[in-house]
């Protein structure tokens, strides 16, 4: 039976938060400023995360399942193999379709078809652990013991309040620092903060939750090479309004 092998891995890091989740505002009639001030840490990731797929097509249901039912058990007893602890190992999918002759090969167009071509069969299983020494090995294993789709590998922080409240104090540094130089040239001088609003990033995505999207290809997980593991960035924005004295 043929088999696909999609690698397409996503580092990760959550840090998605509403827009203006900081905001103090104090109601005055004074002259004012508003700059923005942007901070980023980079910081060294200390918990791991690797989503990996099996993904079975086969005329028979029955087939198609038992195999991808023996290949998911074989993904799963990688995590045991590297001591990964049992709540940290979760299958979090399974999907059971039939695709169709005449269909685009998709069941969503089953209206044309005339009769099933195969069945695909996929499940989802998910790994979490701290040591990064296990990443290439968790991959490599996961993918000789039947694991053809690689969905997610995420680099995250388990402290990521304390970086995030690090990167806010220097955004707001920043803007102040920003209004400070803007009203020196103005001769006029910067006040107590009026306003401030925490802000995302609307022109960088994916970077505005801190992702990074790579390809790897087969030959460098077989061979145990081809992820680096470097610092994740972790970032903030603030936009302040400053009180104008002379």
């Amino acid at each position: 039976m043929p088999r696909f092998l999609s690698l397409v891995i996503l580092l990760s890091v959550s840090l998605s938060l509403p827009c203006s989740a900081y905001e103090v505002e104090i109601p005055t009639s004074a002259p004012s400023i508003k700059t923005r001030g942007d901070a980023q840490i980079n910081v060294n990731p200390d918990l791991f995360y690797v989503v990996v797929g099996v993904e079975t097509l086969e005329k028979d249901l029955n087939k198609a399942y038992a195999l991808n039912d023996q290949a998911g058990t074989a993904v799963l007893a990688v995590a045991k193999k590297h001591k990964v602890k049992p709540e940290d190992v979760s299958t979090s999918q399974i999907t059971v379709h039939p695709d169709y002759e005449g269909g685009g090969g998709s069941y969503r167009n089953s209206h044309t078809a005339k009769q099933i071509d195969h069945f695909h069969v996929s499940r989802t299983m998910s790994f979490r652990f701290r040591d990064s020494a296990m990443l290439e090995p968790i991959l490599k294993d996961s993918v000789a013991a039947g694991a053809n789709q690689i969905e997610r590998v995420s680099f995250e922080t388990s402290e990521l309040r304390k970086h995030k409240d690090a990167a806010r104090i220097l955004a707001l540094k920043a803007a102040r620092e920003k209004a400070e130089l803007l009203a020196k040239e103005s001769g006029v001088n910067v006040g107590k903060v009026l306003r401030i609003d925490e802000t995302q990033y609307s022109y960088d995505y994916p970077n505005t939750n801190n992702n990074v999207q790579i390809g790897v290809n087969q030959q460098a997980i077989e061979s145990g090479g081809g992820i680096a593991i470097g610092l994740i960035p972790v970032k903030a924005s603030i936009v302040a309004t400053f009180e104008l004295t002379q």
